[in-house]
């Protein structure tokens, strides 16, 4: 008998190909049901950890309410010991005596387990009342200042750090008595602008948490990175002992929060379930820092300030914005770090996408067909994201314009991250099949326009999408919107003497300079300024208002642009009024700037 995926329709009854439908059909509704309910057991899980760290907080409550009633006991007794009490003294006594009454008729068991937050003692005092009648002198009640308890967010006003704290995945696992100690043990220090946060060779006893300021990674012989709060960085110096490998300097004035080695240890030292937390997290950094130090790459970034700085250029992807530090601090270990020489390829036009990559220093061109430049990419951008999500071939070449350092992360390595968070995994998808459907969309739409539009890649969507992001204009916007805006952009090359908008015409779009170098000139030739791509925008104001160009755009170098038409732009932007009501104010100020050079002139 043939194997059941060679059975063909000849020689299978319509009943049983009927059959075969619908078990395919059950089998998707399992997997979705399956999908579906590990996610529920994720959340379960985390209910139970959350629960499990509530439980320990009343147990230490409680203790601290039975000792704080202790001393009060004591104190009575000490006080009632004085041969002649003063007249305040009588009064503590009096009260102390009604809560010792509490406590022996057991009534102070029934008491919430937030006593000390919840009620608070109040003295009410009769002056006319005789001392020698104390019984009627002073009346003590227990007043419920409160309706309700205290919200979680007194937690974090009692520790105002603990939110930088937990960003390290290591304390993000800890129940929350745990972070209460790691808070009251740690410290704040201030660094003005030049002074030293972490000097290379020192001997690493601290975690330092980075929330205030900019603070300059300095790499041996491969410049400098910057680290923006809220970050930390140096923890490999409270797991394990080594010397530190790169020089941390304050850019701006600065403030870290800093956990040092020896507290945590003291902290930790008693709790068997929280070590073994520790040795885990512990083993797999070690793991990681092994493969480290016989990289040399790797040591010409800083060594133990890799990982940092790679969940830093993580972050910055839309789909990893919203992702859990653990799934970020596992991605970053995985990242390599790579010396891009002046031309050498990155990657290279119809290869398969197997990586995605983060530029830390330098620039990057984006090569299309004739060797023709379609966009520059400068530090801070990022790459391969939409090949590796939809599983396409490059459809350009990404070549060094300088030497430059870059993060690559391969797709291989984010199959294997991702397997251990279900939840990112149905994300990306999601983010797959939104990338996939813009794609389609545009191109069907440039294909009915004919040969002269461009029909937009992968390479369009991301340089698009970051054009936008990085604009005062799109401050907040939503990447799902910058991508959607992203594929109404229209890529045009320019030769070096071209227009790109000429003053007084009419216009209808905007323009993104990718690349090369234009002037912005006056009606009478008078030269503004001069930009270059990849950061330069202009025609902002009459993608808002029906007027004419307030300025020419020359070209004087081979440039190009994407523009965005403002038919294009309302389609998305109308549905979003409060990001229409942002550009508008911008247009408004640039109008009023032309205006006031016009009066001048």
């Amino acid at each position: 008998m043939p194997p059941a995926n060679q059975i063909t329709q000849r020689n299978l009854p319509l009943v049983d190909k009927h059959i075969l439908i619908t078990t395919d059909e059950l089998v998707h509704e399992l997997q979705s049901q399956i999908e579906s309910q590990t996610m529920v057991v994720e959340f379960l899980q985390k209910q139970y950890k959350h629960m499990r760290a509530r439980f320990m907080d009343m147990l230490i409550e409680s203790e601290e309410m039975r000792e704080m009633l202790k001393l009060f006991y004591a104190v009575s007794n000490e006080l009632k010991a004085q041969k002649s009490p003063s007249r305040e003294q009588w009064k503590i006594i009096i009260s102390l005596d009604k809560i010792v009454k509490l406590i022996d008729s057991g009534s102070a068991k029934n008491l919430p387990a937030k006593i000390t937050q919840q009620y608070e003692l109040e003295v009410y005092t009769d002056d006319d009342v005789a001392l020698d009648n104390p019984g009627h002198a002073d009346i003590t009640i227990i007043k419920n200042t409160q309706d309700i308890p205290r919200s979680n967010s007194s937690f974090f006003e009692e520790h105002p750090n603990m939110g930088a704290l937990l960003k390290f995945p290591l304390f993000a696992s800890f129940p929350k008595y745990i972070m209460q100690q790691i808070s009251l043990s740690s410290y704040e220090m201030r660094r003005r602008k030049g002074q030293f946060l972490v000097r290379k060779g020192d001997e690493g006893a601290e975690i330092y948490f980075l929330t205030e300021g900019t603070a300059t990674v300095i790499l041996d012989n491969h410049g400098s990175t910057d680290l923006q709060p809220v970050t930390f960085f140096g923890e490999l110096g409270v797991l394990f002992k080594f010397r530190r490998t790169a020089t941390v300097v304050a850019k701006t004035n600065c403030i870290v929060v800093v956990v040092t080695k020896q507290k945590l240890n003291e902290i930790v030292a008693n709790d068997q379930e929280i070590k073994k937390l520790v040795e885990d997290f512990t083993a797999r950094k070690q793991e990681w820092w092994e493969k480290q130090r016989y990289d040399q790459g790797q040591t010409n970034f800083g060594a133990e300030f890799v990982n940092g700085i790679a969940r830093e250029e993580i972050k910055k992807l839309a789909i990893f914005s919203a992702a859990p530090d653990s799934f970020c601090d596992s991605l970053s270990m995985r990242m390599k770090c790579i010396v891009y020489k002046t031309g050498e390829n990155v990657c290279v036009e119809g290869e398969e996408s197997d990586a995605m990559y983060f530029i830390l220093k330098g620039s990057v061109q984006v090569v299309g067909l004739n060797g023709a430049i379609n966009a520059e990419l400068a530090a801070g951008s990022l790459f391969g994201e939409v090949g590796v999500l939809l599983k396409m071939k490059r459809t350009a070449t990404i070549r060094a314009k300088e030497e430059c350092n870059i993060f690559k992360l391969m797709k291989q390595d984010l199959d294997t991250v991702v397997k251990d968070f279900p939840v990112m995994a149905n994300m990306l998808k999601t983010a797959a099949d939104e990338r996939l459907a813009m794609l389609n969309s545009r191109q069907t739409t440039a294909e009915k326009h004919g040969k002269n539009e461009h029909v937009p890649d992968q390479f369009d969507l991301e340089i698009g999408s970051q054009s936008l992001a990085k604009l005062s204009l799109f401050k907040g916007v939503e990447g799902a919107v910058l991508g959607e805006l992203s594929m109404k952009m229209i890529r045009k090359s320019w030769n070096s003497g071209d227009f790109i908008i000429k003053c007084n015409e009419r216009g209808d779009s905007m323009f993104f300079l990718a690349a090369g170098t234009a002037q912005i000139q006056s009606a009478f030739g008078e030269v503004f300024d001069t930009v270059s791509g990849p950061s330069a925008y202009f025609g902002e104001v009459a993608i808002m208002e029906q007027v004419p160009r307030t300025a020419s755009v020359k070209c004087i170098s081979q440039c190009s642009t994407y523009e965005l038409k403002r038919d294009d732009f309302m389609s998305v932007i109308k549905k979003y009024p409060q990001i229409l009501k942002q550009i508008k104010e911008t247009a408004d100020e640039r109008m009023q700037n032309y205006l006031m050079r016009s009066i001048l002139a």
